[in-house]
């Protein structure tokens, strides 16, 4: 019988760790989708979204000692206002305000 090849490590899926658990200074790329807009065009981020790597269609956020601010390098991205309603949609209840944003005019190869 033939013996099947061993995955090495750096393949193996990392177990999914949330924004909540950053410390202040650590950060982590997440999907865009996690940050939501609302009509005055403020932001909101989702402290549960799942940190990813960096590629296209994600943002970077860094947690700070006054909240979480969020980078955004990806030119091609863009929200709709209204989104963030947590009046109408529950899982907003639990997002936060993002206290502040940059953004690079660049886009990701």
């Amino acid at each position: 019988m033939i013996e099947p090849a061993i995955l090495p490590p750096q393949f193996i899926a990392k177990p999914k760790v949330p924004l909540e658990a950053l410390k202040p200074g650590e950060s982590g790329w997440v999907v865009f989708t996690d940050m939501a807009i609302d009509n005055g065009h403020r932001a909101y981020i989702d402290p549960q979204a799942s940190i990813q790597g960096k590629g296209r269609n994600r943002i970077l956020v860094t947690r700070t000692d006054a909240g979480f601010e969020v980078f955004i390098q990806d030119t091609d991205l863009d929200w709709e206002p209204g989104w963030y309603n947590p009046r109408q949609w529950d899982k907003y209840e639990r997002y936060v305000p993002v206290v502040k944003i940059t953004h690079e005019p660049q886009e990701i190869p």
